[in-house]
C-alpha cells in the first residue's frame, strides 16, 4: 500500500514539475548531443520502417498482378477461336501458371530472408525507445529535485540535504543511462550497411530470379506469333453495315426504307404477310405526307418493317376511293390520323408506304396499310 502511495506521489510531482517548465517557471536539463542522435536515430527507423512496408506492399502487388494476368489469358482463350495463333494463347495461359510458381517462390524468400529479419532487427529500436522514455523520466526527476534543493537551501530547510542525496542519486541513474543511449544510438545507424547489404541481395536475385522466369516463359509465346503485325487492331475497319446505309436510321419520306434497293431478295428471312393475325403493331414513327403541312424532318422513324415487306402498293390504273375494311383496332395519335375499329368501312385514298390515307365518316386521315384491307 505504501509503495503504490509512493508511486502516485511522485507520478503527481513529475506532472507538477512538467507543468512549471511549460510555464517557465522551472528549468529543464538540455542535451543537445543527446537529441542530436535522438533526431538521426528517429529518422533511420522510420525510413526502415517503411521499407519494411514498401517490401510488403511489393510482395502483395505481384500477387494481384499474377491474378490479373492471367485473367487477361483466360479471357483471351475463352474468346479466340481454335484455329489462327490459339497455340499461342494456350502457351500464354500456361506461362501465366509458371510464373505463379516463381512468384510464390519469390514471396517465401522475401518472409523469410526479409521480412523476418527485419521484425528482429526491429526489436533493438523498439528496446531503444522504451529505454528513451525511461531516461527523460529520470532527467525529469533530476529537474525536480534540483528545483526542490534550490528552493530549501533559499530557505535554510534542515530537509536539504536529503532532498540533495536524492538529487545526487537522481544525476547518477539519469547520466549513466543517458552515456549508454549516446553510444547505442549510433551504433545502430553506423551498424545499418551490415544488416542492409544482405537484405538488398535477398531482395534483387530473388526479384531478378523471378522476372527471369517471366521472360523466358513469355518469350516462348512471342515466336508464336511472328506473323502478326501487333499494331493491326489500331484503326481496325467495322465490318458491320456503315450507319449511314442502315435500315435503322435510313427512311424514304414515303417510310419505305432508303436501303430496300440494296436488299438481298435471296435471303433465307421470310416476312411476315400483312394480313396475318400474328402481326404485331409498327412502332414506326409517323412521316406525314406534304399536304398535312409537317416538316419531314422534325421526325426520326425507325423501320419496323423489314424491307421485303414494303407495304403493298395498289395498281396504278385503280380509280380512288377504293372500298377498304379495318382488321385491327387503331387509335389516332393526332389530327392527322383516323380512329378505327376493327370490321369497319372505309374509303382508301392513297394507298403508298406504311401509311394509308382514307376517310372514315366525315373524317379523312391515314391509317397504317397492315391495319386495313383494300376490297
Amino acid at each position: 500500500m505504501n509503495n503504490l502511495w509512493s508511486k502516485t506521489k511522485t507520478a503527481a510531482q513529475q506532472t507538477k514539475q512538467k507543468a512549471m517548465v511549460k510555464l517557465g517557471r522551472a528549468e529543464e536539463t538540455v542535451d543537445t548531443s543527446f537529441n542530436a542522435e535522438r533526431d538521426k536515430f528517429n529518422e533511420y527507423n522510420t525510413k526502415l520502417k517503411k521499407l519494411k512496408e514498401d517490401s510488403r506492399k511489393l510482395v502483395k502487388a505481384l500477387q494481384a498482378l499474377s491474378e490479373a494476368q492471367t485473367a487477361v489469358y483466360e479471357g483471351f482463350l475463352q474468346l479466340y477461336p481454335s484455329e489462327g495463333v490459339s497455340s499461342a494463347v494456350q502457351r500464354g495461359r500456361e506461362a501465366c501458371s509458371t510464373m505463379e510458381v516463381a512468384r510464390v517462390q519469390f514471396e517465401q524468400i522475401m518472409n523469410t530472408e526479409f521480412q523476418e529479419p527485419m521484425i528482429l532487427y526491429n526489436q533493438q529500436f523498439d528496446e531503444v525507445k522504451r529505454r528513451t522514455d525511461i531516461r527523460s523520466t529520470r532527467k525529469l526527476d533530476m529537474d525536480r529535485y534540483k528545483h526542490d534543493l534550490k528552493a530549501r537551501q533559499a530557505k535554510a530547510d534542515p530537509k536539504a540535504s536529503l532532498t540533495e542525496d536524492k538529487l545526487a542519486r537522481a544525476q547518477m541513474n539519469y547520466d549513466i543511462l543517458n552515456h549508454e543511449l549516446l553510444q547505442d544510438m549510433p551504433k545502430l545507424y553506423e551498424d545499418r550497411g551490415a544488416f542492409l547489404e544482405p537484405l538488398f541481395s535477398t531482395f534483387n536475385h530473388g526479384f531478378a530470379d523471378f522476372y527471369d522466369v517471366a521472360h523466358t516463359s513469355i518469350s516462348a509465346t512471342n515466336a508464336l506469333l511472328s506473323s502478326v503485325p501487333r499494331a493491326s487492331a489500331v484503326g481496325y475497319k467495322h465490318i458491320i453495315t456503315p450507319r449511314e446505309q442502315s435500315a435503322a436510321y435510313a427512311i424514304n419520306a414515303d417510310g419505305t426504307p432508303a436501303t430496300i434497293a440494296s436488299y438481298d431478295s435471296a435471303s433465307t428471312y421470310q416476312p411476315t404477310p400483312a394480313s396475318t393475325t400474328a402481326y404485331s403493331p409498327p412502332t414506326a414513327a409517323y412521316v406525314p405526307p406534304a399536304e398535312y403541312n409537317t416538316p419531314v424532318d422534325t421526325y426520326e422513324a425507325v423501320p419496323v418493317v423489314p424491307f421485303a415487306a414494303a407495304a403493298p402498293s395498289a395498281p396504278a390504273s385503280a380509280e380512288w376511293p377504293k372500298p377498304g375494311r379495318v382488321l385491327y383496332d387503331f387509335s389516332g395519335q393526332d389530327e392527322t390520323e383516323l380512329t378505327v375499329k376493327a370490321g369497319e368501312s372505309i374509303e382508301i385514298y392513297a394507298a403508298e408506304g406504311e401509311w394509308w390515307e382514307a376517310q372514315h365518316g366525315n373524317h379523312r386521315g391515314l391509317v397504317p396499310y397492315n391495319y386495313v384491307q383494300m376490297l
